[in-house]
């Protein structure tokens, strides 16, 4: 008799999980160009970009890579199937929270780009959530141990 975590998921489980393995792909390489950019790069930026991006604290540099990279493995390890995928979208959602929490919240961004600025982060702060949702419930499904 096979126990509840040997079930098999679905064909759209591993869809799913190489689509979000994508889209966390690209907020990695988004998050490796925003830590390269030379000083001519920056300078080449529009004077409210150069002030916003002058204006964020180094440990929120960290905390992005902590989204990215941990919205990344946790994608991985749920097309693994393994059940510390959970805990890494955990971590990422957090990280995702509190990045975009302190960018609207503790800089001038709405002043200096409006309210459009918040539909990404709302966006990215939603799939995070929905990430973290989708590995607990596969969890509970017995489709990752």
């Amino acid at each position: 008799m096979a126990s509840q975590f040997e079930k098999r998921p679905p064909l759209w489980f591993s869809i799913v999980a190489i689509i979000l393995i994508v889209w966390n792909a690209l907020g990695v390489l988004a998050f490796y160009a925003d830590a390269m950019m030379s000083p001519a790069q920056v300078a080449a930026m529009p004077e409210p970009d150069r002030l916003l991006r002058a204006s964020i604290p180094v440990w929120l540099h960290w905390v992005y890579g902590i989204a990215t990279w941990g919205g990344l493995l946790g994608a991985i390890i749920l097309l693994l199937r393994r059940w510390y995928a959970v805990p890494l979208f955990a971590l990422s959602f957090i990280a995702v929270v509190l990045q975009f929490g302190y960018l609207i919240g503790a800089t001038d961004i709405l002043a200096l780009r409006g309210m459009a600025s918040v539909i990404f982060p709302l966006i990215v702060i939603l799939i995070a959530a929905g990430e973290w949702w989708f590995a607990a419930r596969s969890r509970q499904r017995g489709w990752i141990r």
